[in-house]
């Protein structure tokens, strides 16, 4: 078991780094700084609460790579709840299957998947949401969760009336042996299967690519200020 923990790197890195960009959208020419993307997972917080998430509780996430898809992706670890992201050039029998086997409760997508999904083939989903702007595309019982994204801003202000400040930067302790995220495979025969994995395997992947050194010019090859271009799919775990 490593002694490092995903959870805490982010709200470290989160903190010291909040003035540095940290996500951009080259084709929406969108970018997010550090501080920027942590308020942002404050607010998906905000919103698992309302919908009465529980830790361990499922999140299915479909859509291409953009920083909305991360920050939900981060802002479910950093919850305690499960993620699962779901590749977007699978079909949508394997979408809805891997939808209601991982049995989870929330989904969010790119608006276009919604086009191929019809909400009586996920009846375990009670709401979902855009990954363009977070607002609620369908809810299955009532309008709360609609409302309350609606008046999100509002919402937040309320839970931070002096503002999100860097202390405020702060994700429960989640054990390393936890599992925070359900990677469902290609499925070779038959539909995909769902791997689980730990806190522990995913800071395994980060602390061995921050750590990694260029063997011809003696340094890491991820350093502060620097630039990662992401065109693995953000579905795949090491992506």
């Amino acid at each position: 078991m490593l002694q490092e923990n995903l959870l805490k790197i982010y709200e470290t890195s989160f903190r010291e780094n909040r003035e540095m960009s940290a996500l951009t959208d080259y084709f929406k020419g969108e970018t997010f700084s550090y501080y920027e993307m942590a308020k942002e997972i404050a607010k998906i917080h905000l919103l698992f609460k309302k919908a009465g998430i529980k830790q361990g509780d499922k999140i299915a996430l479909i859509g291409r790579n953009n920083p909305r898809w991360c920050i939900t992706y981060m802002g479910t670890i950093t919850y305690g709840a499960v993620i699962v992201p779901i590749l977007q050039d699978f079909t949508p029998a394997d979408i809805i299957h891997i939808i209601n086997h991982s049995e989870s409760r929330l989904l969010f997508l790119g608006d276009n998947f919604w086009d191929v999904i019809e909400e009586d083939q996920i009846k375990q989903i009670e709401a979902v949401f855009s990954l363009t702007d977070f607002h609620a595309i369908y809810e299955r019982d009532g309008k709360s969760l609609t409302k309350f994204q609606r008046d999100i801003v509002k919402n937040y202000r309320t839970k931070y009336p002096r503002g999100f400040s860097v202390n405020d930067i702060k994700y429960p302790e989640i054990p390393n042996d936890q599992v925070v995220l359900l990677n469902y495979t290609s499925g070779t025969t038959g539909y995909s299967k769902g791997v689980m994995l730990t806190v522990n395997n995913l800071t395994g992947n980060v602390v061995f690519a921050a750590t990694t050194i260029n063997t011809q010019t003696g340094q890491r090859y991820f350093q502060k200020g620097g630039r990662t271009l992401s065109f693995l799919p953000l579905a795949h775990a090491y992506g």
